[in-house]
């Protein structure tokens, strides 16, 4: 086992595993050192509405009126598989919650790493200049729309730890979505658990409602200025030029060293790739 698990232990990469996709092989995450352990995902063909409402209210059901205030991204989830991730992501942070650990990373069985020859060496070299306020370090997002600086905090090799992405026009604080690799920190998972259940897909509900907390305004400070939560307590490991790298994967513009791969078979959701992007960048 390579450094991540120096980190999270022999048991700490769960990775969402939804058997009927047909995903069963890790052999790439093995190769940069990666041991996964797979975690049963909730799958929307079978789970029961009571169980998809704690991870993504559905915009159908009145309880999403209530739940879904102003202060919240969204109105509900729009069908079953955007509730099912969410709500799988919420189970395996619970269950994050139950180790004796100080790290666990939450991947989705779709992911890949990039630059497996060096990975190990070079996470392990980005993971200890990681400040010890950071809670949430992602190892793979995605953006939508205007073309999107990746700031680097420190450099190693071909490797960067982005603390401040921003859009490279305006220079305001952007995220992006895509929630398929990160780890969270012990002190961190009950402030992400409260964001449950969500209003919006996970990716926009990680965005808007933690990441750009206490409100959108914080994402106009430049500088070097932190005032949103995710510029003072969330970080990225990018591999230079990842984007283009991962160009073909999935019909997304990636970043990070761990990025989904979805070349031998698009996702089982009812969308397609492109109407799934659409819909992604009005969040």
């Amino acid at each position: 086992m390579g450094s991540l698990h120096e980190i999270v232990g022999p048991d700490g990469v769960f990775v969402i595993h939804l058997a009927r996709a047909g995903r069963s092989v890790f052999q790439k995450l093995n190769e940069a050192g990666i041991y996964p352990t797979l975690f049963p995902a909730t799958d929307a063909q079978n789970a029961s509405m009571a169980e998809l409402n704690q991870g993504c209210v559905s915009e159908a059901e009145k309880s999403a009126v209530n739940t879904c205030s102003a202060k919240r991204v969204g109105h509900g989830c729009s069908h079953r598989v955007e509730q099912a991730i969410a709500e799988s992501h919420r189970r395996a942070l619970v269950a994050a919650q139950a180790r004796n650990a100080t790290w666990t990373a939450i991947f989705e069985d779709d992911t890949v790493p990039l630059d497996p020859e060096n990975w190990d060496e070079n996470f392990e070299a980005l993971w200890s200049l990681v400040p010890s306020n950071v809670g949430f370090v992602r190892l793979g997002w995605c953006t939508f729309g205007d073309t999107v600086e990746n700031r680097a905090f420190a450099t190693d090799d071909q490797w960067q730890l982005v603390d401040r992405p921003a859009y490279t026009s305006s220079g305001e604080y952007y995220t992006g979505g895509c929630t398929n690799a990160y780890l969270v920190h012990r002190s961190t998972i009950s402030k992400v658990l409260r964001l449950f259940p969500c209003c919006a897909p996970l990716d926009a509900c990680y965005e808007w409602d933690l990441f750009y907390e206490p409100d959108t305004q914080c994402r106009k400070a430049k500088n070097g200025g932190s005032v949103c939560w995710g510029q003072q307590h969330m970080m990225g490991i990018d591999l230079l030029d990842s984007h283009n790298i991962s160009a073909n994967f999935s019909g997304k513009i990636q970043n990070g060293v761990l990025v989904q791969d979805n070349r031998k078979g698009y996702s089982i959701r009812v969308n397609t790739i492109d109407e799934e992007n659409a819909a992604a960048a009005k969040h």
